[in-house]
């Protein structure tokens, strides 16, 4: 039943969102110059752009660049009234923007830009790759209803041992590391409204393999394996000094996948083999924010991923040597959002399907057979997933007001298998230890008062429980989930396993799609804290009455009842579709009873007109 209550609080109070909307688009740079692109090929593109300015479209289509573009003076580039994108093919980064250089992309779709290092050879480490997209250098970049997707960086993998010329095994390369799918800001402002980012990913490089020792003398040792490459930002990636401000943005099925390490070679007679080397781990697929400045603001993530990387299988144990033990998987962070040693705040926004997946550990290898045989290596223990919607690290600040965190996961990887054993007094090795599932809607490695939630839900993780770490509660909170995994929330107006009754994310209004409370029995109505909460929620729909928890406002929906003579008329608001009048003699009510009158359309009111009859009777809008 929805509840009937006056919307006149609705707008009472101006509205701070829109004078922020306002505020934030006013950065962007005043342009001197103005050109066309008049057919959509890579010549013409950059003949518009030699002078800056302000570039517009005269054409719809893709343009591929064969090169990136470095942006070296203030340029503004609006597609509006076309519908062009411009693509790296796979194979490039679209732009670098230069240092103090304003540079704002409306209206645009940036696709398929990629950014790969070179594979080491001989030992030596893949390259570090970044921004398939944008590369920014210290500049201003504004993005303004951009669909950003398809963008990759990829670090290059490591280079496989040699034999050294004392005849040991040479180790493996280390993998490149990935960071920033699609954009890169190094200490820069970097502002995104009304954008779309989707399938942007990052991967790092795999650890090259150890050489085998040569056989000579006594035997030489094996090369260790190379580590594999991290993989940080799926979408953006922003380092200290940087700023990112997120508005009305939904980040979408974005992902990073930690590289699995290099395997040991082999030793020879009496030598031992190399140890594998350790694989890299994945820090979410929405925003990595390392040491700098991140706002996110009427947002919603979801179905990002970070996975982290494989843990290498083991070398058997040879003649008489044990085997060797599988290696850990890499871990999974924040899928979201991860934030190390920077700030992070989040209001109005929904964290929803995201999922933190710690790498399965290596098998153990098998024991050597020969005598008596000897034991089996134990499997690697899975890796850690962590922060399903968003991860804090120990040196980062977070603080999320307003907002819904709904089936999000943290799902530690799987133990690797124990080798069998050599011989039949000999055991076999243990399986690893599964990874450690790690709060499931949000976790926080830091201590007290580094991740403070205000007016937010957390509910229904599908693993990891609702949240890992240290929580910290800072009032009209709701965490609740079937399993019993809810953050130990301390205040008096929270509410621990108490059902907020949401709905799964769909298109509820707005520009962003959100996560709907459906019952109005819901503990999460008229339950916030006003003086936190904005006047408006995260579709932009004025909250009316005291505040609701999270980010969506349930429906206020206000009948009017005038008695006229012989007669009572009922209206209420045409905003607010699919309602019917219903009526009972007594409260509580047995039964309630739709009122079957025709219902007409007058100006922006729904109308009902029914007669006085004996007695009194009890209206209410149902849906």
């Amino acid at each position: 039943m929805p509840i009937l209550r006056s919307l006149s609080r609705a707008f009472a109070r101006p509205s701070r969102t829109f004078l922020l909307f306002s505020a934030f688009l006013l950065i962007e740079p005043v342009a001197m110059r103005a050109a066309s692109v008049v057919v959509c090929t890579e010549s013409d593109l950059r003949f518009a752009l030699l002078e800056g300015g302000t570039i517009t479209f005269r054409c719809s289509g893709t343009i591929t660049v064969t090169n990136t573009i470095v942006i070296s003076t203030n340029t503004v580039l609006d597609g509006t009234g076309q519908n062009p994108s411009i693509s790296g093919g796979n194979a490039v980064r679209i732009f670098t923007v230069n240092p103090g250089v304003s540079f704002t992309v409306k209206n645009l779709t940036l696709t398929a830009g990629a950014n790969t290092g070179a594979s080491g050879t001989n030992g030596s480490a893949g390259v570090n790759a970044s921004a398939g997209a944008i590369f920014n250098d210290g500049g201003t970049i504004s993005l303004i209803n951009c669909q950003v997707s398809g963008n990759t960086a990829t670090g290059g993998n490591g280079g496989d041992g040699v034999v050294l010329l004392g005849g040991d095994g040479g180790s493996g390369g280390d993998g490149g590391s990935a960071s920033g799918g699609a954009i890169f800001n190094r200490g820069g402002p970097l502002l995104v409204t009304n954008c779309v980012f989707s399938g942007n990913s990052t991967s790092g490089g795999t650890g090259g393999n150890g050489a085998d020792g040569n056989m000579a003398f006594n035997g030489r040792r094996g090369g260790d394996g190379g580590k594999g490459g991290d993989a940080s930002g799926g979408t953006i990636f922003n380092t200290g000094g940087g700023t990112v401000m997120a508005y009305d943005c939904t980040f979408s099925s974005n992902s990073v996948s930690g590289a699995a390490s290099g395997l040991s070679g082999a030793g020879t007679g009496l030598e031992p083999n190399g140890a594998n080397g350790v694989p890299g781990s994945g820090l979410s697929g929405g925003i990595c924010n390392e040491s700098g400045s991140v706002t996110i603001l009427f947002s919603t993530f979801n179905g990002n991923s970070a996975t982290g990387g494989q843990g290498g299988g083991a070398l058997a144990g040879a003649d008489t040597a044990p085997g060797d033990d599988g290696t850990a998987g890499g871990n999974g962070s924040g899928a979201g959002i991860f934030n190390q040693s920077g700030g992070l705040v989040i209001t109005n926004s929904t964290f929803y399907g995201n999922s933190a997946i710690g790498g399965n550990g290596g098998n153990g290898a098998d024991g050597g057979t020969r005598g008596f045989g000897s034991r089996g290596g134990n499997g690697g223990a899975g890796g850690r997933g962590f922060g399903g919607g968003v991860g804090n690290a120990a040196n980062g600040t977070v603080t999320a007001v307003n907002c819904t965190f709904s089936k999000n996961g943290a799902t530690g990887g799987t133990g690797g298998t124990g080798g069998a054993s050599g011989g039949e007094t000999a055991d076999p090795g243990q399986t690893g230890a599964p990874g450690a599932s790690d709060g499931g809607g949000m976790g926080n490695d830091g201590g007290p008062l580094t991740f403070t939630i205000k007016n937010t839900i957390v509910a229904y993780s599908i693993s990891g429980g609702e949240g890992g770490g240290v929580i910290t509660d800072g009032g009209n909170n709701i965490s609740f989930n079937g399993y019993g995994g809810d953050i130990a929330l301390t205040a008096p107006t929270s509410f621990t396993n108490r059902n907020p009754y949401l709905e799964p994310l769909a298109n509820n209004g707005g520009p962003t799609l959100t996560a709907a409370i459906i019952d109005g029995s819901s503990v999460a109505i008229n339950t916030g804290n006003d003086a936190v909460c904005l006047p408006a929620d995260q579709r932009h729909a004025a909250r009316s009455g005291r505040c609701d928890i999270g980010a969506f406002e349930f429906e206020s929906v206000s009948l009017a009842i005038v008695l006229q003579a012989d007669r009572v008329v009922f209206s209420w608001s045409t905003a607010f579709t699919g309602y019917s009048l219903q009526s009972t003699p007594s409260l509580p009510p047995s039964t309630w009873t739709t009122v079957t009158n025709p219902v007409a359309v007058v100006g922006a009111s729904y109308v009902v007109t029914n007669s006085v009859g004996e007695g009194s009777r009890f209206y209410r809008l149902n849906r």
